[in-house]
Formats: structure tokens, sequence, C-alpha cells
């Protein structure tokens, strides 16, 4: 049996198990059952009348089609051998390969962050903000910071003027050479 049905202000759909459409679309509205047909054709050719009569979006496939080409993949047998070689649990590497794949804590415990930083350029893995940052006021007193997030923590705390870091980003690029000052400071890399 083939259902037709509404969920009032959002879309006229077709479902084989109603029950099941129901608890998957719960939270868009209101369910309402219009129509059921046993030939899967009838319903899909009502659903796409039903959906231009009550002016939602008519579906550009037919719900037959969408079934068929559904279940026509997954019966294919070399679906189906797939599927099987995917989910074989009887072979202790497929276990092992699948465990290390899918467990996340097992992954990040095993792993040794300090030496991959190490091995790596220092500048080319941390962002920009991590460089120390020079802060010259508009008395000419020069500030170092650690970086970008501290120096915008430190000045906004110290003098009360909201700093943001895309405007220190900007004064300390060589991209915007136009760009000097950012709230009457001057920041540059140390």
């Amino acid at each position: 049996m083939y259902y037709i049905y509404e969920i009032i202000g959002v879309k006229v759909g077709c479902t084989e198990d109603m029950v099941r459409r129901q608890k998957q679309q719960l939270s868009l509205g209101v369910m309402i059952l219009l129509e059921s047909h046993m030939d899967i054709e009838e319903a899909s050719r009502r659903e796409r009348e039903l959906q231009a009569e009550r002016g939602y979006r008519v579906d550009t496939g037919s719900y037959s089609h969408s079934v068929t080409n559904s279940r026509t993949v997954c019966q294919t047998p070399e679906a189906k051998a797939k599927r099987i070689a995917n989910y074989d649990y009887s072979n202790p590497e497929t276990i092992a390969k699948r465990v290390a794949n899918t467990d996340f804590k097992a992954r990040t415990l095993n792993t040794d962050y300090k030496a991959i930083v190490a091995k790596k350029d220092y500048k080319r893995i941390h962002s920009h903000r991590q460089r120390g940052i020079v802060v010259i006021s508009p008395e000419g007193i020069r500030t170092q910071y650690s970086g970008m997030n501290e120096a915008v923590r430190q000045l906004t705390q110290s003098i009360g003027i909201k700093f943001d870091l895309g405007g220190i980003s900007g004064c300390c690029s060589p991209k915007y050479p136009t760009l000097l000052t950012h709230k009457g400071y001057t920041f540059e890399y140390a």
C-alpha cells in the first residue's frame, strides 16, 4: 500500500510506511493522510498532481522511479557482494581495520602530537596570531606580546579601547601597506 500525505505548509509526499515517515518528519509539522493506493504508478502520479494543486514544489522525478532505482542499485549481485565484503566480521584483519578507522579515542590516544610538531616547521603549523606582536602607542612606547590574542586582551583591559584581531592583522600584514595604525596604535610582528 502506498500512502500520500501532506505536512501542512511544508510538502506533499508519498511513502510505503506511514508510521516510519511520521517519526522521521515529526519535527516538520502536522502530517495528514490524503490518499492511499495499491499501485505505485498511480500513487506517484497522484502525488505530483496534489503537489501542484496544493501549491507545493512538484518533484522532478516520480516516487515510483526513485523507489525502483534505489531497490535496483541495492539488489544487484555486485552491490550485495560489496556490502557483504564491507561487513565481513569473520576476518580479524577486517575487524581491526574497521575499528581503527572508527574508534576516534583510540586514534587520538595513540598519536604523539609533540613529535608531529617537532618534525614540521613551527611557523607553518601555527597561525600568524601565534607570532609575537610589538605594539607602539601614540606616545612611542613599545610593548611586546606573545600573540595577537594576548595583545587584544591586554590592551582592552589596560586602555579600555576594544581592539580587534582583524585590525591588528591588517597593520602587520605586508598586503596592506596603507593600513598603518589601528585605533591610534601601530602594530608589527616581533
